[in-house]
This record gives structure tokens, sequence and C-alpha cells, in this order.
């Protein structure tokens, strides 16, 4: 598919209470877009690992994709496929929390690579959020990132870390 104008990307994750991660990427794009380019946009995001919903907005339209997996590494195989590129990857580094031999930290770290949705300038307006289950990590929601992204800096490295008792 060329390039079509998209007014932002929101990336949220959300730990479950049955510790796996349910990610929602959601596409807001423009009502010309949607006028000019629906069947490239429809075909382009037809895959068949996540579900795919519309929500109408005064100004076009969002695309919501969701799906949840049991692990990161899969997490992150869905998210390359949602954003057609080999160059989005995620790892995650398990440590014991000190002091309890039954405490451990996960750190994630997931690199995202935006460049079939930059604009003309080489931009795009992402937001990525994770929210903690307080169950068995850190508690609340962290918006790590929230602007635009220069195309030129593909890789965008987000990092939490998730505190669980065993």
């Amino acid at each position: 598919m060329t390039y079509v104008p998209v007014t932002s990307i929101d990336i949220k994750t959300r730990e479950t209470s049955s510790r796996k991660l349910k990610r929602t990427i959601s596409f807001r794009l423009p009502k010309e877009t949607l006028e000019k380019h629906s069947s490239a946009v429809n075909s382009y995001f037809s895959g068949s690992s996540y579900k795919k919903s519309w929500k109408n907005e005064k100004d076009g339209k969002t695309l919501i994709i969701t799906f949840t997996k049991d692990n990161f590494s899969d997490l992150c195989a869905v998210t390359r496929k949602v954003l057609h590129t080999s160059d989005t990857r995620g790892t995650y580094r398990v440590e014991t929390k000190s002091g309890s031999p039954f405490e451990f930290l996960l750190d994630y770290e997931e690199t995202l690579d935006f460049k079939n949705f930059a604009d003309e300038s080489g931009k795009v307006p992402v937001t990525y959020t994770h929210i903690s289950n307080a169950a068995y990590s850190g508690s609340g929601e962290q918006t790590l990132i929230d602007g635009k992204q220069a195309k030129e800096s593909k890789f965008l490295i987000f990092l939490w870390t998730a505190g669980e008792k065993v």
C-alpha cells in the first residue's frame, strides 16, 4: 500500500488479571483517507491474528486492532504483522528481586518501526501507554511516549518493569 495520511497511532498494552498481555493499536484516519483508500486500508489490515473494529469520529474513523497474547514474544510478533515491518521486535529480562528469591522483575524492551506511517515531513504522531495490573506488578498507567516521532529514528525503545511474586 502506498502512503495514506494517518492522524495518529495509539498503542496501549494492559497486563490482564490472568497474566496475559492485551494490546490495542488504534489508527485514527482522516475522512479523506477513507474516501480515497478505503479498500486499500482494509486490505492492509486484513490479518487473522487480531480483532479489528471501527469507531466513528467527527473527522474520520479510528481503526481499532486488539489482541491478547500469553507472552511478550507473541505480543511483539503480532505487532510486527500489524505494523508491516520486520524491524519491530521485543525482548525481556527476568531478574530476581533483591532480598527475596520468590519475587522477580521483568524488564521489557520493545523496538517499534513506524516508517510505513510517517507523513511527508517524516513524522508520525504516536502515543504508547502501558497499564500495569496491580495484582502482580507496579500499578497504574504509564504513557511512555506521546508526540510526533521522526521517520529517521525508526527504532523506538519502550521499557517497563513488572514485579511479580511466585
